[in-house]
């Protein structure tokens, strides 16, 4: 278990006493952190004394100044285009999306990307993220028929891009530039500046990958998100690894690698 996508704290400098106190029955702690934060490296290895990495590079938008003068040429061609095709909204009540939220989900992120592990969301969790506190969502819709949906987090005053869908329609469409549009003009008119948009797909993303590009083109801050761990137990994280523990490899923990989970039977 742990936290998806990212830490975010409300106390940052209370995270290595928190580390601390966790309980011996626990073996590592390992998470990415929330790269807004604004937490000295330093402080970091702190807490995250056994492995601390440069992970993705977050693209995130300063939404002080128009949408007009940050998002590139290409996205606001795009966005105009869009919004002239459809009708986008922020949902009042998420609630109420949730057959059409699951449906775009299932079909056109883990069906179409052949999404697997934990981004494979089953639906009673998909269904659920529409009601934690703090969660807004936009959908667009198109011929009475919602073609994509945007789901964002609200936490001391900023935003953070959590997960979308879109229907064949909302891609052909170009749903995602309209939904960006009115998410972030909806921010701005809350009087949020700060806005995680993420990184792109996979590990260490460079921005070559559509939706690196995507984030970019809305972007005009980058920030690098970094991946900590932290051995609770080491006697036990020693018998887990195995001779991985010492071995110098990527993963963390140790007993992840796929041959050493496959011994240990860890999931």
């Amino acid at each position: 278990m742990g936290p998806y996508p990212i830490l975010c704290c409300s106390d940052w400098a209370s995270l290595e006493q928190d580390l601390q106190g966790l309980p011996a029955s626990l073996v590592s702690f390992a998470c990415v952190i929330d790269p807004m934060a604004g937490v000295p490296e330093s402080d970091l290895r702190l807490c995250f004394p056994d492995r601390l990495i440069p992970f993705k590079t977050h693209y995130a938008v300063d939404i002080s100044d128009p949408l007009e003068s940050i998002a590139s040429a290409h996205h606001q061609r795009d966005s105009r285009r869009a919004l002239r095709r459809m009708q986008t909204t922020r949902c009042q009540r998420p609630s109420e999306y949730a057959q059409a939220w699951v449906a775009l989900y299932e079909d056109n992120v883990i069906g179409r990307h052949g999404v697997t592990g934990p981004a494979a969301f089953p639906a009673e969790s998909l269904t659920a993220q529409l009601a934690v506190p703090g969660l807004v969502a936009f959908a667009a819709e198109r011929a009475d028929q919602v073609v994509g949906m945007q789901l964002w987090f609200l936490s001391q005053g900023r935003a953070y891009y959590h997960l979308a869908a879109y229907s064949e329609v909302g891609y052909r469409e170009g749903a995602s530039y309209a939904l960006m549009w009115n998410a972030l003009s909806h921010f701005q008119e809350l009087g949020i500046r700060h806005v995680n948009l993420g990184g792109g797909a996979g590990v260490h993303s460079a921005g070559a990958d559509g939706l690196a590009k995507f984030k970019s083109g809305w972007s005009n801050i980058e920030l690098t998100a970094y991946f900590g761990g932290r051995i609770v137990d080491g006697e036990e994280y020693g018998r887990l690894s195995g001779s991985a523990a010492g071995a110098a490899t990527g993963f963390f923990p140790a007993y992840r690698m796929p041959e050493q989970s496959a011994k240990n039977n860890v999931r």
